[in-house]
């Protein structure tokens, strides 16, 4: 029950956060060669993490940590959650239920109260910006050799960067631990802090940042208020950057929770969920409460969760600088809101100078590249999932610096051509900028030459492509790609590929002893699987055949199981009488049907 509890919790109102930016696997140190050449004279490199990617804490009043409340956002015991749930909101909720009546709002009302004080309670902000509860992230100011085991394991599960670290050894590498619910202006100063640190640690005059999701926000802050900072750095190393905010999350301060009945009785839970039983157990429930009922909940849930953290400032900074004006004037016109308005305007200001701030490091020196996912839907809880395209979490227009794009899945018009940018950033007219699906116009970003494509990226799933991976590291550890032209390897336009599960698991089986047939067959799985690793150029039909071909033999000799798994029976049946109630009932709730009649 906890799993579930949390599951669903964590979904609808994490995915309002953005989500883990960038998903962790659970990578052990590889002991196999690195693909980069070892060296010592390699420039330190600081990565800044994604939104909940540090390791963060909760403390007493005595300095002692509350092991008992679950990370990030803190969630009491099932068993209490209950609790205050039925206290909240049991009453209310069985007289609609039973009435088909919210009577004077109080269910709407006391269920948004509760969601809000269950999920976002403890992490929320003071007028004044500081945290409620003293809450810390684990901080390392020091390179990644001087950890502990634990602290070198938990960075490399957040950013599987062994190759690296093998390659120009962990005194190289720093990461940027940080509380994604503070203050924007104190994790800029933390940076600012650590890169300094870097450098007088390894001697080094320059500093690399690979600025992740939620961390491109921090180095916005950091290139407008540490303008100085350029002369510290040799390269820029932008993944999936939040630049400009994220739509979905700019949707949901101004117009709320998507309402639309097609998709909040349709696939919007299936998606959010990732779980076609739960997604369709879900929707039969929604229908229990008329719709009217329904969408009053979840605009109080919204407003009810944005109000407990209405002061941070790290969240205001994922707002898109097109929707910030309008939000603030919604949540922060108050007469107790001046300051976090003053620090929000603050950030606005770095937003929307972000551009400038980057083209003007590049003119002192400093390389810049940006590595993006594109072709994949927002989360349908936000109003513009439909209209824009992204990466599950993030706006291309976020992510690649101003990229005109059509929709997802989607092409631009058949006598569209290339349109270039203002910025002058790719003088070239024999370059193309178009991608081979006709989808993204990338001359129209800010760094044509130096943005990174990746057709079908998942958001979530990038610290899982091991193209991104090398890329991102053979960028950090070598001046030997110059754009997106000097390397075949690494093209302007790739694919996304989830393989860090796979090479882990084939690594595993390397010198397995079978018998007779069956080493033949996992020697020749082992061997196509490398070789479509190798090309880092993604063939997505080798890819799976290779992984299909290789699961086939795996499972035979371990006993596990990676065959595509299919809904329990139950399931399956619940899915099927969503599909029938949906045709009966219509987008909306069991009792509208009677009232649209009479």
């Amino acid at each position: 029950m906890k799993h579930t509890l949390k599951r669903i919790i964590a979904c609808l109102l994490c995915a309002v956060l953005l989500v883990p930016a960038v998903a962790s696997v659970a990578a052990e140190p590889d002991a196999a060669q690195s693909f980069l050449p070892k060296t010592d004279d390699a420039i330190p490199t600081v990565v800044i993490p994604g939104i909940f990617q540090s390791d963060v804490r909760m403390y007493d009043e005595n300095g002692v940590e509350m092991t008992a409340y679950t990370r990030p956002f803190f969630l009491d015991s099932t068993w209490d959650i209950v609790k205050k749930a039925v206290k909240k909101v049991g009453l209310p909720l069985l007289t609609t239920l039973l009435t088909q009546h919210d009577f004077g709002g109080r269910l709407a009302r006391n269920f948004a109260d509760a969601v809000g004080d269950i999920v976002f309670g403890k992490i929320g902000a003071n007028p004044d910006g500081s945290l409620k509860y003293n809450i810390k992230p684990v901080q390392y100011k020091t390179c990644l050799a001087n950890l502990s085991p634990e602290d070198q394991q938990f960075v490399l599960n957040a950013m599987p960067m062994n190759d690296y670290v093998q390659a120009a050894g962990p005194e190289k590498l720093y990461f940027l631990s940080y509380n994604s619910f503070a203050p924007i202006k104190d994790n800029a100063e933390d940076l600012y802090e650590l890169i300094q640190i870097a450098k007088r640690e390894t001697g080094s005059d320059k500093v690399n940042i690979v600025p992740v999701s939620q961390g491109a926000s921090i180095a916005n802050y950091l290139l407008e208020y540490h303008p100085e900072v350029v002369d510290d750095l040799h390269k820029i190393i932008y993944v999936v950057p939040a630049l400009d905010g994220a739509n979905v999350l700019g949707d949901l301060y101004v117009y709320g929770l998507n309402d639309d009945p097609n998709d909040l009785y349709g696939d919007m839970f299936t998606n959010v969920l990732k779980d076609a039983g739960t997604g369709a157990l879900v929707n039969l429930a929604l229908r229990l409460f008329p719709n009217a009922v329904l969408n009053d909940m979840l605009d109080q849930v919204m407003d009810a969760a944005i109000e407990q953290i209405k002061y941070s400032t790290s969240m205001w900074a994922l707002i898109p600088s097109g929707y910030y004006e309008q939000a603030a004037d919604k949540y922060l016109s108050g007469p107790d809101d001046a300051y976090i308005r003053s620090q929000t305007d603050a950030y606005y200001q770095a937003q929307r100078n972000s551009r400038d701030n980057i083209l003007r490091a590049k003119n002192a020196g400093v390389q810049v590249f940006d590595v993006v996912n594109y072709n994949h839907i927002l989360y349908p809880i936000a109003k513009t999932w439909d209209e824009v395209n992204a990466d599950g979490i993030i706006h291309l227009d976020s992510t690649s610096m101003g990229a005109v794009s059509a929709p997802v899945d989607g092409t631009l018009p058949a006598d569209y051509t290339q349109a270039g940018n203002s910025f002058g950033t790719c003088a070239d007219p024999t370059h193309n900028h178009i991608d081979p699906h006709r989808m993204v116009d990338a001359s129209t970003g800010l760094l044509p030459d130096h943005t990174f494509y990746f057709y079908n990226g998942d958001h979530e799933k990038t610290a899982q492509n091991d193209v991104v991976i090398k890329l991102v590291e053979t960028l950090m550890l070598t001046d030997r790609i110059e754009d997106v032209y000097t390397d075949p390897a690494f093209p302007q336009f790739n694919t996304q590929r989830v393989s860090r599960n796979l090479i882990e698991d084939v690594d595993s089986m390397r010198g397995y002893q079978a018998q007779g047939d069956d080493q033949a067959a996992l020697d020749d799985a082992i061997a196509a699987v490398d070789a479509v690793i190798a090309n880092t150029v993604v063939d997505t039909e080798a890819f799976e055949q290779a992984k299909t071909d290789f699961y086939a033999i795996y499972d035979k000799l371990t006993g596990e199981d990676h065959s595509p798994k299919e809904l329990s029976a139950f399931m399956k049946m619940i899915v099927r009488l969503d599909a029938f109630v949906d045709r009966r009932v219509g987008k909306q709730g069991y009792s509208d049907v009677f009232r649209i009649k009479s």
